[in-house]
């Protein structure tokens, strides 16, 4: 790899020579390659309408990238801005991505049609579309009916169920909500 000089030297049937000014060549075998930074957000959920911001650096020895690297975060195709060799590829989420853990794509092409691509992951980052199911169980009140009186207690046993770990520590475990009564008077 570097530069290197070519002359040329052509000799006829005669056996007179020609020899060219040298001129410098660039050789360069080495593909691009792809550094991620740190994602913004780097840890947490996101939802539809989030977005996520993943930074990058492309190394090219001797050459410079002509075409603009491209990038997928889970399946799903992300905007990429920047120049040679800092670019960033945000991704707003949509229900056409897939849920889980934040996966990424990152390819880009110098101009010798070598290509890199870089795979990975951000499992601190975690997108979630789908709603938390609830579901209630059987009320009870310290009256025994469906009555309380002011002071009483009333006791509602739910169930939260998230898909996603990082989800569920957002939820509720509790529900407290102070109960009280208004008298009422027929009106004549």
């Amino acid at each position: 790899n570097g530069p290197k000089q070519l002359i040329l030297t052509v000799t006829d049937y005669a056996n007179n020579k020609t020899t060219s000014e040298p001129r410098t060549i660039v050789l360069d075998t080495n593909a691009p390659i792809i550094t991620v930074g740190t994602s913004s957000p780097a840890s947490g959920c996101v939802k539809n309408g989030d977005a996520i911001d993943i930074p990058f650096t492309v190394e090219a020895s001797g050459v410079s990238g002509t075409t603009a690297p491209s990038a997928l975060v889970n399946g799903a195709a992300a905007t990429v801005t920047g120049s040679f060799p800092n670019y960033t590829a945000r991704y707003i989420f949509a229900d056409a991505a897939n849920e889980g853990p934040i996966s990424y794509q990152i390819t880009f092409t110098d101009n010798l049609d070598r290509t890199a691509s870089k795979v990975g992951s951000i499992a601190a980052v975690v997108y979630d579309r789908t709603a938390p199911a609830i579901a209630v169980g059987a009320i009870s009140t310290s009256s025994g009916t469906l009555y309380i009186k002011n002071g009483g207690s009333i006791t509602i046993p739910f169930t939260i169920i998230e898909s996603h770990p990082q989800g569920a520590s957002a939820l509720p475990t509790t529900l407290a909500q102070p109960v009280t009564t208004r008298s009422m008077a027929k009106a004549a």
